[in-house]
């Protein structure tokens, strides 16, 4: 590994499947196949990790994997789970700060897959609009958007929708398949079990079903 000092060189406790690691002089993250692991601007005194998560900071900065977070102050920024982050003015998907999003109003989306209890998607709602990671999902009704099996796809009152794109309107079998069930279950207390769903290319596009 470039740069790292042998005498000075520990790991740094963590929960994540990729090793960190520091010296007196700098933080790394360690790759398959990497050898400048670099973490640029983090500082190794103060460096520390969010709950196992791959968001960590120092002092001064904040950073997802190798990316800093710009004029984000580290003692401000929360880390909600492993994609998502806030910090007192803006969510932060990644690295990547959620422009036009209505901080106040933002929540969000949960979904719902299989029979496991409901989770983060990757999709972010304010009062007014509905965003795929950091991109505007444009013809969304953030009043009626549901995330829908495995956080990269939903649907609103009108439409279905792929990470941002709009699929048309939506189809029979999307809705006997994510809409219906996931309405019956829910309404009765419980999430869809003994029901599985395979995505293929986009929501429209989804054939495979096994009960």
């Amino acid at each position: 590994m470039d740069k790292a000092d042998a005498e000075t060189f520990v790991t740094i406790r963590h929960d994540l499947n990729i090793e960190l690691g520091k010296d007196k002089d700098y933080v790394f993250l360690l790759q398959f196949g990497g050898t400048n692991c670099i973490i640029n601007g983090a500082e190794p005194e103060s460096f520390y990790v969010f709950n196992g998560y791959l968001w960590s900071k120092d002092i001064n900065h904040v950073f997802y994997m190798f990316d800093l977070l710009d004029t984000v102050k580290a003692n401000e920024f929360e880390a909600i789970n492993e994609n998502w982050g806030k910090s007192k003015s803006s969510y932060y998907y990644h690295h990547l700060r959620i422009d036009s999003l209505d901080y106040e109003t933002a929540e969000i989306v949960n979904t719902y897959f299989m029979n496991e209890e409901g989770k983060h998607s990757d999709y972010i709602k304010d009062n007014n609009h509905v965003f795929f990671q950091n991109r505007l999902v444009k013809d969304a009704n953030p009043k009626t958007f549901i995330a829908d099996g495995v956080v990269s796809f939903g649907h609103d009152d009108k439409y279905m929708f792929d990470w941002e794109e709009n699929e048309g309107s939506i189809t029979e079998k999307y809705r006997k398949i994510y809409i219906d069930k996931k309405s019956q279950h829910l309404s009765r207390g419980k999430v869809n079990k003994g029901f599985r769903s395979f995505r293929a290319l986009s929501p429209a596009s989804i054939y495979v079903v096994i009960w």
